[in-house]
């Protein structure tokens, strides 16, 4: 029994624990959108005792909907250019990877009707005289080098090749301190939202990321420069990359996609509180 209240206290701190986070960051949403003086003037004004008393209150309380419905407007438009962004670099990623698997194809099919031809030569030529014998094996040794150097072509062929779209965004520049592109650049309350530590975080969302991204191996520590840039670009047809860069961008940009997607939870938080002044 005594085990058993031990566990409900346990669970009842974490859960206050949770709330009072929970409610901090709802507050620290409310400062970055310099709402919170509107919102402490609602909170804390006694109950209106006349019509114009009341009329005031309801105006304060709409002027703070509307506030708060252009900040998930804000939060959708930029979800939805990260989801933009991330589709076109898996759409770039899978057409990559399919020539590269076309091309891996063709050498080893080139490997095998060398090896096939040169077997068929060599052989036909052991009905000759020693001459044409001696022809045959030359011909067969040739054809088993031009074959084994296909299918090493095949083998180590980089999983590399031209873009086959533009990418013209670059989301992903903010967060590591290059410049975006007039269509990157994120509303400046969502990037203070993830340039600032929250309440119970240890750190901002902007260096979580980062850090996880790191212990993922998608910057890898000697070349983290060049990835960075890869990661960073508006990209054009031209460019030649390897299909895992593209890989990796989508993947980042689906994580800041659902970390922005967070702030509405908070907006939420703060959408309900106000729909209950009304």
């Amino acid at each position: 029994m005594r085990r058993v209240l031990v566990v409900c206290l346990l669970v009842g701190n974490i859960a206050r624990a949770d709330q009072d986070s929970d409610e901090a960051r709802a507050r620290q949403l409310a400062s970055i959108l310099d709402l919170q003086p509107q919102l402490d003037l609602i909170r804390q004004a006694p109950p209106p005792t006349t019509v114009d008393e009341s009329i005031g209150h309801l105006h304060a309380v709409e002027r703070v909907i509307v506030a708060l419905s252009r900040a998930e407007l804000d939060a959708d438009a930029t979800r939805a250019r990260l989801q933009h962004e991330e589709f076109e670099s898996k759409n770039a990623h899978d057409l990559v990877e399919e020539r590269h698997e076309a091309s891996v194809a063709r050498w080893n099919v080139a490997a095998v009707l060398v090896g096939s031809a040169s077997s068929i030569v060599g052989a036909g030529t052991e009905f000759g005289d020693e001459t044409a014998v001696k022809w045959g094996n030359g011909i067969l040794i040739a054809g088993a080098a031009v074959a084994a150097a296909f299918s090493i072509v095949a083998l180590v062929k980089r999983d590399k090749g031209r873009l086959p779209l533009t990418i013209e965004t670059n989301l992903l520049a903010p967060l590591f301190d290059c410049s975006p592109t007039t269509r990157s650049r994120y509303p400046d309350w969502i990037w203070r939202y993830f340039d600032t530590p929250l309440a119970g975080a240890r750190t901002s969302i902007r260096r979580e990321l980062i850090d996880k991204w790191t212990s993922e191996g998608r910057l890898p520590r000697g070349d983290a420069e060049r990835r960075i840039a890869l990661l960073c670009q508006p990209l054009g047809t031209a460019r030649r990359i390897d299909a895992d860069v593209l890989d990796h961008r989508a993947d980042m940009l689906a994580d800041v996609r659902e970390r922005v997607g967070e702030v509405s939870v908070e907006l939420e938080r703060l959408w309900r509180e106000m729909q209950a002044q009304r």
